[in-house]
């Protein structure tokens, strides 16, 4: 961790991060998200008869998140 304060790169750290959150009405809408590295994936749960939704961004080019990857891979 030493390295991490002194803006030396932990080659030991894992890079990875999953988060699980409820949020909505009466935390009726779930969505799970896991960042690798450079990359975030996020699965929205469906309500009722929707369809689940995914999104995908690569934080290094995009770290706003403002283009949704998945949009384009999803469509062919």
């Amino acid at each position: 961790m030493k390295e991490q304060f002194s803006g030396k790169t932990n080659l030991k750290r894992n890079e990875e991060f999953l988060n699980h959150f409820p949020h909505g009405i009466h935390r009726s809408n779930y969505y799970t998200s896991f960042v690798k590295a450079d990359w975030k994936v996020v699965y929205h749960y469906p309500v009722v008869k929707d369809e689940p939704k995914y999104e995908l961004f690569n934080l290094k080019q995009d770290p706003f998140e403002a283009e949704n990857l998945a949009k384009k891979i999803l469509r062919n």
